[in-house]
């Protein structure tokens, strides 16, 4: 109550998408968990290769993060592994405040600015919030 039926629709239109997107993985989405896992040793040197030539720009929700640390998982490991790779001065990385896994749809303006900034000028601006040191286990 209270929106517009286009702003219920678009709300509607997302989940329905993030459903059929979950049904789809149901019975193949451990695969992608286990490539991951599979190829978390290979990360960094693989980062440091493209590093060398190549910008990029990471993201990260800092709910997500959280996530992962109250799972038994150190995102404090992620990013001491991405920070020894990408040591040219051609990275961007952002931890988004407030997002979580569907940072996407949350954030969908501010994300899509922060792209055209880097696009646009390549502005090399590392952001790592005091509040992400509470969650390196």
């Amino acid at each position: 109550r209270g929106r517009k039926a286009s702003e219920r629709s678009e709300g509607f239109a997302r989940q329905r998408g993030k459903t059929i997107d979950f049904l789809r993985c149901l019975r193949t989405g451990w695969q992608y968990s286990a490539a991951w896992v599979a190829y978390n040793s290979k990360e960094g040197s693989q980062m440091a290769k493209v590093d060398s030539f190549s910008r990029s720009l990471v993201l990260f929700g800092e709910l997500a993060l959280a996530d992962d640390a109250k799972y038994g998982l150190n995102p404090g490991h992620t990013m001491d592994i991405l920070d020894g790779a990408m040591t040219h001065g051609h990275n961007v990385t952002r931890v988004i405040a407030g997002a979580g896994q569907a940072m996407i749809v949350q954030n969908a303006t501010l994300l899509a600015d922060i792209i055209v900034e880097f696009v646009r000028n390549g502005s090399i601006q590392v952001e790592r919030p005091a509040s992400l040191e509470s969650l390196i286990v």
